[in-house]
C-alpha cells in the first residue's frame, strides 16, 4: 500500500497519509515519466523535458543516502503529523514497495491560514487553515537500484551523502592538481573545499594531457600570463596561492587561457566559454 510521509527539520519522520491510494491522491503523486536517463557526473546543463539524471547506488551508499527515510520493511509505528509541525516539514515522500518519490519542501510550500473568495455558482468565502502546498511535483525518484533526479542542488539537500560520493570519485585528480609546483596552499585549503563542478573541470584538464603542470617552463608561462592580466590571485615565490574554491576557479580559467586583449580597443576581457577553432574549407550546399 502506498503511503506518504514527511521528514521534519529535526530528522523525525511522521506519517501524512497511511493510504495514498484514495481517489483524491492516487493520480497526483505518481512516478515521473522518464524519457531519457543520463548518468550523472556533474550537472552542467539544463535538462530537456523528460530527461533525468540517475546514479546507481551500492548498498553502503544506499544506507548513507536513504537510510534516514522510512521503508516498508522497517515496520515502524510513526506519529501522524499535527498542525503545529507543518512549518517544520522539509521533505514529503511516498513509499510503495521499493519505489520512493521525494519532494523538497521550501517556504513557498508553506501556506498560512487565509480567507478566499471562491467563485462557483455565486461567490462565497472559504476559510483555509495552515497548510502545505501539494502539487505532486517530484524532485527525486528511487527505484530500488537507481536514484533519479533533475537538479543536483536539490538532490544534495534531500540526500546529504551524495556529495561525499562524488567527492570521493574525483579525490585523486583534485589532490594531483593541488600538488602542482604552480600552487601553494594557504590556511586550511585542501581538496575538501573544491566544488563538484570545479572537480569535474580539473579531471577534464588532467585527462586531456595537454597541460603539463610538472614542467617548470609551463608553470613559468602561466605565472607571466596571470600577472599580465592582473587577476585577483596572490602570487609569491613564483607560486599562486590558493585559499578557497574561488581561487581554484580562477586558476582553471587561467589554464584554459580565458583572458585576452581586444585588438581594436585594447581592453582586457574574460571569455566565459571557449571552443577551439577548426579551420578548413566549408562545404556549401549546392
Amino acid at each position: 500500500m502506498k503511503k506518504i510521509f514527511a521528514k521534519l527539520k529535526n530528522e523525525q519522520n511522521v506519517i501524512v497519509f497511511p493510504d495514498a491510494e484514495i481517489d483524491a491522491l492516487k493520480d497526483i503523486y505518481t512516478i515521473p515519466k522518464i524519457v531519457t536517463a543520463i548518468p550523472f557526473q556533474v550537472e552542467n546543463r539544463v535538462l530537456l523535458e523528460g530527461e533525468w539524471y540517475f546514479i546507481v547506488l551500492t548498498e553502503e551508499q544506499k544506507e548513507e543516502m536513504l537510510g534516514g527515510y522510512v521503508s516498508e520493511a522497517d515496520g515502524l509505528v510513526l506519529d501522524t503529523i499535527i498542525s503545529e509541525q507543518y512549518t517544520e516539514v522539509k521533505t514529503l515522500y511516498s513509499v510503495s514497495g521499493e519505489d520512493k518519490l521525494f519532494t523538497k519542501m521550501t517556504s513557498r510550500h508553506i501556506q498560512q491560514g487565509s480567507r478566499y473568495i471562491v467563485l462557483e455558482e455565486k461567490p462565497k468565502v472559504v476559510e483555509q487553515g495552515n497548510a502545505l502546498l501539494f502539487t505532486g511535483e517530484v524532485d527525486a525518484y528511487w527505484t530500488g537500484t537507481r536514484l533519479y533526479f533533475k537538479k543536483f542542488t536539490v538532490a544534495r539537500s534531500l540526500f546529504p551523502g551524495i556529495q561525499k560520493v562524488y567527492k570521493e570519485a574525483t579525490e585523486e585528480e583534485a589532490n594531483e592538481f593541488l600538488s602542482s609546483n604552480l600552487f601553494t596552499l594557504k590556511d586550511e585549503m585542501s581538496s575538501d573545499f573544491i566544488s563538484l563542478r570545479n572537480r569535474k573541470r580539473i579531471a577534464d584538464i588532467i585527462e586531456a594531457e595537454v597541460i603539463d603542470l610538472k614542467d617548470p617552463e609551463v608553470c613559468k608561462n602561466y605565472l607571466i600570463y596571470a600577472k599580465q592580466y592582473e587577476l585577483d590571485l596572490e602570487i609569491e615565490d613564483d607560486k599562486i596561492s590558493l585559499i578557497d574554491n574561488s581561487d581554484v576557479e580562477k586558476v582553471i580559467n587561467l589554464l584554459g587561457e580565458s583572458f585576452y586583449t581586444t585588438d581594436v580597443t585594447g581592453e582586457k576581457r574574460e571569455i566565459r566559454t571557449s571552443k577551439k577553432l577548426v579551420h578548413g574549407k566549408r562545404k556549401r550546399a549546392k
